[in-house]
């Protein structure tokens, strides 16, 4: 499959009216469907055009091809996820750090659950389709809101370099999400999850992977 350059998956036009915005959004949710139905390879403009009940042509009027199309997709679906990320409640920091931390991936997963079909063949079928640099952005500002939340409990944590922290864990939750929903996505839907999940990134914030008796036998350094 090739991947082309970021520069070459640009609509022909965004639409401007509202009826022609309906008609976008249409299109998008039709992609949407179908990608998620019959995956990349097996996706054509024609059955997009079909299931959003327009004409091919009307698909090309926006989109030269399927893959500037589901690339937009892709983004739209980055800003969907992103918009639901900045609909969280301010941080709290008179809560207990579990708590907020427990209400960061209950928003983070349910935004999942939307559409886990539509997630599970962006993952595995688009995994950058040209919008990895938006995708990194978005993730990258959440990095940064968790990083600032964190710094209010400044006092409880071990980590000397929060900021380092937070990427490190941000990124390999990110990363293992994606991971479930290829290979069970039934665990998406599970409160355990979310137990799961705020327990291993409190447990790393608060207490480290590792004894300090234990850093010491490893880094001899770190006996001085």
């Amino acid at each position: 499959m090739t991947v082309h350059p970021a520069a070459s998956l640009k609509p022909r036009k965004k639409p401007a009216q509202q009826r022609s915005r309906d008609t976008w959004a249409t299109i998008l949710e039709a992609a949407a469907q179908v990608l998620a139905r019959h995956g990349y390879a097996k996706t054509t403009t024609n059955l997009i055009a079909e299931r959003a009940w327009v004409s091919v042509g009307t698909v090309y009027e926006y989109f030269p091809n399927k893959d500037v199309l589901l690339s937009e997709l892709q983004s739209h679906w980055n800003d969907t996820c992103w918009r639901h990320v900045q609909n969280l409640p301010p941080h709290d920091p008179s809560l207990p750090l579990e708590h907020s931390v427990r209400l960061m991936f209950e928003h983070w997963v349910g935004v999942l659950l939307l559409n886990p079909e539509l997630y599970a063949a962006l993952v595995n079928e688009l995994p950058t389709r040209g919008n990895k640099w938006k995708a990194d952005a978005r993730l990258n500002e959440r990095i940064q809101l968790v990083a600032a939340a964190l710094r209010q409990h400044a006092g409880r944590l071990r980590s000397p370099d929060v900021a380092l922290s937070c990427e490190i864990l941000i990124r390999g939750v990110q990363a293992y999400l994606d991971h479930l929903v290829v290979t069970d996505p039934q665990r998406l839907a599970s409160p355990q999850l979310i137990d799961d999940l705020t327990e291993q990134f409190c447990g790393f914030m608060l207490h480290g992977f590792a004894a300090e008796s234990d850093l010491a036998v490893r880094n001899p350094a770190a006996r001085v």
